[in-house]
């Protein structure tokens, strides 16, 4: 009807793709969906030396990676080697080297200004891409990985910090489990939040509003968020000893 659309590709490919992650477990976050979590959980506030970053099921890695890559002020994308405008025939290099440098430059690379990080998953293929990820992300001296199982963890709250953010991304049922058999999982989520994170803050990130009750605790705040075409939800908390009911602390 006598219109066009002209578009211009600035980065050849989607820019989710950070340029770390080469290996990836069941359904794995987006990079940039996870680094959203992080944000809207209030990790950058919360990010600190002394602090600390749990996740508790942490699959092929993202959202630790993300979390160290943020308290790092390492810029997204810094891994990338190819964005579609280097082929431009006016790119200017010598800007783009000068912005790199900056980058650069900005990395937070001392591991004493810095939170610590722990990541736990009871796949060991999940753990062997997610510490190769990190390693990609040259983070793999900050983060700690170690199979667990959820069952398994250990007291959070104090051992990795008298405050810091835990929580995980755990399936729900869309495409890899059956929602019915999650139901226990789900609640023990709540019962390691309640029991073993007491100071901290927490998330759960789950695209099964019904599963997500079962955690059993007052979300502090709910955000609407999509992985893919999956309606989502990310769920905060804040954990203080007796949230549901009086309980004493679990021995690691």
């Amino acid at each position: 009807r006598g219109e066009a659309i002209v578009s211009i590709d600035l980065s050849g490919e989607s820019l989710h793709r950070r340029g770390y992650r080469d290996e990836g477990a069941k359904a794995p976050l987006k990079e940039n969906l996870a680094a959203a979590i992080l944000m809207m959980a209030g990790w950058p506030e919360l990010s600190k030396p002394g602090a600390g970053f749990v996740d508790l099921m942490c699959g092929s890695g993202t959202l630790p990676i993300e979390a160290a890559l943020i308290s790092s002020n390492t810029a997204p994308g810094f891994f990338r080697e190819y964005f579609g405008f280097l082929g431009w025939k006016q790119h200017d290099a010598v800007a783009w080297k000068a912005l790199k440098q900056e980058a650069m430059q900005a990395r937070i690379t001392d591991k004493k200004k810095l939170p610590r990080f722990f990541a736990f998953d009871q796949d060991g293929f999940a753990l062997k891409a997610a510490r190769e990820n990190a390693a990609e992300a040259l983070v793999d001296d900050l983060i700690h990985f170690e199979r667990r199982e959820l069952s398994e963890a250990p007291p959070i709250s104090p051992n990795y910090g008298e405050t810091g953010l835990v929580g995980c991304n755990p399936p729900y049922g869309e495409r890899l489990d059956d929602p019915e058999k999650l139901k226990a999982l789900y609640r023990l989520i709540g019962d390691t939040f309640k029991k073993k994170a007491s100071g901290w803050k927490g998330f759960v990130f789950t695209g099964n509003l019904d599963l997500a009750k079962e955690v059993g605790l007052k979300a502090s705040r709910r955000f609407p968020l999509f992985n893919g075409a999956i309606d989502c939800r990310l769920l905060t908390y804040d954990l203080y000893a007796g949230t549901r009911e009086a309980v004493s602390p679990l021995k690691g």
